[in-house]
């Protein structure tokens, strides 16, 4: 993902109300931006918002 995708996807997240932000990674000798969502205080505390997250997102950004 390039630094513009991962910008968008951070704003898509924090309009949600989840804290999320950027990490550059090495991949193959290009850089790439993941992005990242938390922290959680515990494992099953950031499962939890996973599969919110995947609900809220799927909903809040299908197209019909």
């Amino acid at each position: 993902m390039d630094r513009s995708g991962a910008d968008q996807m951070v704003s898509r997240l924090r309009s949600l109300g989840y804290n999320s932000y950027e990490v550059p990674a090495i991949i193959g000798g290009q850089v790439w931006y993941r992005v990242r969502v938390g922290p959680y205080e515990t494992e099953e505390d950031a499962k939890a918002a996973q599969e919110k997250l995947r609900a809220q997102y799927k909903t809040a950004y299908t197209t019909h």
